[in-house]
């Protein structure tokens, strides 16, 4: 074997040097005007650079400088990890990991015609591949000038550029199906779209009571003038309705998240509703009579701040399209070059564009809660006030129908719908396993 490679290394020096004709020589301008390119590149931002966000952040390091070892080409990768568990106890305190996630798949991304994420068949998946574009290591040095004092306090590996499909978990269940236990990172979710759907449900007087005024007509000797009434006695229906909503952009950052907190402000068009309705009232002051009514009628143009408290462990899938993605550990808070954000010491994974969530209207309707009835019923009180029902004689007011007919403007009127753990519709995927696997 040793004699074989030494006679292959005599071959190829001789092949090599005794051709110096084979060698030719360029002047200057015919190598300014050749070009190449190396597959491995390598960089250095001094402390003092410009482009070292480390060291311009208030608070930041000013000794730091990076080196990053890149390789010029696309990589392919498909992969699938039973459990990523990174930065266990450690530095950040006992009893939970920086990173920990359950089924993690890393696949190729589907697109339409204008770049969106498009659904993929199981067999699609499994033979796709992400793709990284330029992928690095990049090193975190310490006094980088000193050879006697350096220090490595971190390193970093991304790529410039990454499309693919990643998913956490094995399906998108109802409750939080892990996926995501624990997450420490930086996430920019995008604006995201959707509709829910409230269930039809009663509203009785257990909310408290009704109140407004009546008019009764042709009713002599009574006066026509409004009464006010109040109603313990009601058993309306709230029919079902759409609440078309946007959440507003969010920016997710921090060490051991499990959950992420969403707000968005919807205005819910339209709230049919009908039941039966008994209200007092008092005639000459002191005599109480009861009007009993079949009511119907609709609320409108409610306003309702939603929060929802989501944890981690809902979101499964993250389409990765073109987006800056990499993951990190550091000894110390470091802002990583073109970094949106310095990583707190630890492991850090790190996604630094808008992240699309897609259509986020929860998979089942959503119940009216009795907390949030009680903020809607104060309000249609002073609507019943200020624009008093009329019923014809006092007979036309002791039975049969009362059409509301004005809709319930609440236009302006504030409440606030707390939701939490929704199963988002556009987070179902398919794994990324050939057969009838979950994970594989």
């Amino acid at each position: 074997m040793c004699l074989t490679i030494l006679a292959l290394n005599t071959a190829l020096s001789s092949s090599t040097f005794a051709q110096p004709s084979t060698l030719i020589n360029l002047s200057d301008e015919q190598l300014a005007e050749t070009t190449g390119q190396a597959l491995m590149s390598l960089s250095y931002i001094a402390p003092t650079d410009k482009a070292n966000l480390e060291t311009a952040r208030n608070g930041g390091d000013k000794n730091i400088g990076f080196y990053k070892l890149g390789m010029e080409a696309e990589l392919e990768l498909n992969t699938n990890i039973k459990r990523l568990q990174l930065g266990c106890g450690g530095v950040n305190g006992s009893g939970a990991c920086d990173i920990d996630i359950e089924n993690l798949s890393l696949s190729g991304l589907k697109l339409d015609a204008k770049g969106e994420p498009l659904d993929m068949t199981r067999e699609e998946r499994a033979q796709s591949s992400a793709k990284l574009t330029n992928p690095f290591i990049e090193f975190a040095v310490k006094n980088p000038g000193s050879a006697s004092t350096r220090e490595i306090k971190g390193f970093r590996v991304s790529a410039e550029k990454v499309v693919g499909l990643m998913t956490l978990g094995l399906s998108n269940d109802d409750t939080p199906s892990y996926g995501i236990r624990s997450l420490s990172g930086y996430l920019k979710l995008a604006s995201a779209s959707g509709t829910a759907k409230t269930i039809e449900r009663p509203m009785t007087q257990a909310i408290g009571d009704m109140t407004g005024r009546i008019s009764i007509q042709n009713a002599f000797p009574l006066s026509s003038s409004p009464r006010n009434f109040v109603s313990d006695k009601f058993n309306l229906t709230l029919y079902e309705a759409s609440v078309p909503f946007s959440t507003a952009p969010i920016v997710v950052s921090g060490s051991r998240m499990s959950k992420v907190n969403l707000n968005a402000t919807a205005v819910i068009p339209q709230i049919d509703f009908a039941g039966p309705l008994d209200a007092t009232i008092n005639v000459a002051g002191f005599i109480p009579i009861t009007l009993g009514k079949n009511v119907t009628g609709k609320i409108t143009n409610l306003t309702a701040d939603i929060t929802i408290d989501e944890s981690l462990g809902m979101i499964h899938k993250i389409p990765v399209n073109g987006n800056p993605f990499s993951l990190s550990l550091q000894s110390q808070k470091i802002q990583w070059a073109n970094a949106a954000a310095p990583a707190e010491r630890g492991w850090w994974m790190a996604f630094e564009n808008d992240i699309k969530l897609g259509d986020v209207t929860p998979s089942k309707g959503i119940k009216i809660e009795d907390a949030l009835l009680k903020q809607v019923l104060p309000k249609v009180n002073d609507y019943l006030y200020a624009n008093y029902i009329t019923c014809n004689g006092y007979s036309g007011c002791l039975g049969g129908d009362l059409p509301i007919t004005d809709p319930i403007n609440l236009s302006g009127q504030r409440v606030t719908l707390p939701l939490e753990n929704l199963k988002l519709g556009a987070q179902s995927f398919q794994p990324n396993c050939y057969g009838s696997l979950k994970f594989c």
